[in-house]
């Protein structure tokens, strides 16, 4: 019996299968760990998707914000573990702040019952969210920025997350795509 591709996402959700893994960002000229992206997994018993396919079957159902809403309840339950003053960069798709269904406050709350500072989180925008009209991108970037967040812009250099948009917006880190980056030892235009 082949499973429907909404239903398994419905299933994930109800049953809260994901968890977060925690991906290191060092800084380049320390060498220390200066955060952790967090990261989004399925538990993977008898499900089909990736975690790709979930965020694309996601916007086709309109239930981004319910998952990305797992997701970070999720990651900030895990964060407690974390060193202190070690940032936590959170993805965040651009446009969930227009989703009828958005909390506001949302964060904080989970943030605070898992006692992580939002000094410590940086929410990334992801480079997915395809917002021309960069005045709702500078709104979405201050709502956070007001509650005490700092922003990323991720992948720049790729899709949607070119120059225009960094130069339009205000953001407190640039995370490169990693084909700016990746061999940059064996090419001298990478280097420049």
């Amino acid at each position: 019996m082949k499973v429907n591709k909404a239903d398994e996402f419905y299933k994930i959700l109800e049953r809260k299968a994901i968890y977060p893994v925690f991906q290191p960002i060092v800084n380049l000229q320390t060498g220390r760990v200066s955060g952790y992206e967090a990261l989004s997994r399925i538990d993977r018993s008898s499900m089909t998707l990736t975690i790709s396919d979930l965020f694309v079957i996601a916007e086709q159902l309109g239930c981004v914000w319910k998952l990305e809403k797992l997701c970070r309840n999720k990651a900030l339950k895990a964060a407690v573990e974390k060193p202190e003053k070690v940032k936590l960069f959170l993805n965040v798709d651009g446009n969930i702040i227009q989703d009828k269904a958005f909390i506001q406050g949302f964060t904080n709350r989970k943030a605070m019952k898992a006692g992580v500072p939002a000094s410590d989180i940086v929410f990334e925008i992801i480079e997915r969210s395809d917002i021309e009209n960069y005045q709702i991108l500078q709104q979405i970037m201050k709502h956070y920025a007001d509650q005490g967040y700092e922003i990323a812009l991720d992948d720049v250099g790729a899709g949607h997350s070119g120059l225009n948009r960094v130069v339009n917006t205000t953001p407190d880190y640039l995370k490169a795509d990693i084909e700016l980056v990746r061999d940059i030892h064996k090419y001298k235009k990478k280097k420049s």
